[in-house]
């Protein structure tokens, strides 16, 4: 197993464009598979360092966007997701202990592709778009559609989730919470996970996204 550390974003989709390398950011998901199978991978790709898939911001149009690579404690902390998207800060409070926390990442919750994903079900309600990148170029998917079943997404060998965004319509004058139910607080999955989105500006509209109950 080797280990390389690209510091931008072309040297990571290069390295990544071999078929035995994988990308590495959180590794809490990654590293218990490599222990009950060695071969998952020959090649770790570690992109906490690439800067493009850090930044958390909000542009003029009122676009959020958020790097792959922003930990769970960063989201939960950070006042422009607590501020227009509080259902993803919650649901990054509620995942896992401090250690995980501070270690997993948003690409990695949503790449693993988990019914229980608890940022999943929280982007669920807004819309969000994942943007895909390769050395092709890059692609935007609907959330809904990037999960395809239990540990199964739409990305293609040598593809990177970049960054999630959320238009501004999604985020505007909208209220958002999460709230999931487990066994065991912080230390266990999800038993189900519920998001609620509710909009009266204008006319009302209601969004309910769960995980855990269906595949």
């Amino acid at each position: 197993l080797t280990y390389c550390q690209p510091h931008t974003l072309f040297e990571a989709l290069s390295l990544l464009r071999k078929p035995d390398a994988v990308p590495y950011a959180g590794g809490t998901d990654l590293l218990l598979k490599l222990r009950r199978d060695p071969e998952t991978a020959a090649c770790l790709v570690d992109i906490k360092n690439v800067p493009e898939l850090t930044l958390m911001e909000r542009d003029n149009t009122g676009m959020i966007s958020i790097g792959a690579a922003a930990t769970m404690t960063e989201l939960k902390q950070s006042t422009l997701v607590r501020s227009y998207l509080p259902a993803l800060a919650q649901a990054a409070e509620e995942m896992g202990c401090r250690e995980i926390q501070n270690r997993a990442t948003l690409g990695g919750n949503l790449a693993n592709a988990s019914p229980s994903a608890e940022t999943a079900i929280a982007l669920m309600i807004y819309n969000a778009q994942v943007h895909l990148v390769s050395l092709s170029g890059m692609r935007s998917v609907v959330l809904a559609d990037f999960l395809v079943a239990p540990g199964k997404t739409v990305l293609a060998p040598g593809e990177l989730i970049a960054k999630v965004v959320i238009a501004p319509a999604d985020v505007d004058g909208a209220q958002s919470r999460y709230l999931r139910a487990g066994r065991i607080r912080g230390m266990d999955l999800a038993t189900v996970g519920i998001a609620v989105w509710f909009s009266l500006v204008g006319r009302e509209r209601f969004r309910i996204a769960a995980g855990a109950v269906f595949p």
